[in-house]
């Protein structure tokens, strides 16, 4: 399992988003935030819904990185 770790040290919240690049019926799937607390650390599971099937890349936004420590974490799962 892939795990995003983000730490916002900024005194405001932020947004991160995980891009969905996948489609039902021809139809956009829509895009996940993940509201990030002022002071706050969030582990946001990034599962295959966010990869891109041809990359096996997920794309990643943040509304600001004032403050924001990022990093990926790939946990065993038993």
């Amino acid at each position: 399992m892939l795990l995003l770790l983000v730490r916002n040290g900024d005194s405001s919240s932020h947004t991160v988003t995980l891009v969905t690049p996948g489609t039902v019926n021809g139809l956009a799937i829509a895009d996940r935030p993940v509201p990030v607390a002022a002071g706050a650390v969030e582990a946001i599971p990034v599962t295959n819904d966010y990869r891109n099937p041809a990359t096996g890349r997920a794309s990643i936004t943040y509304d600001d990185v004032t403050s924001v420590d990022v990093a990926v974490l790939r946990v065993p799962v038993s």
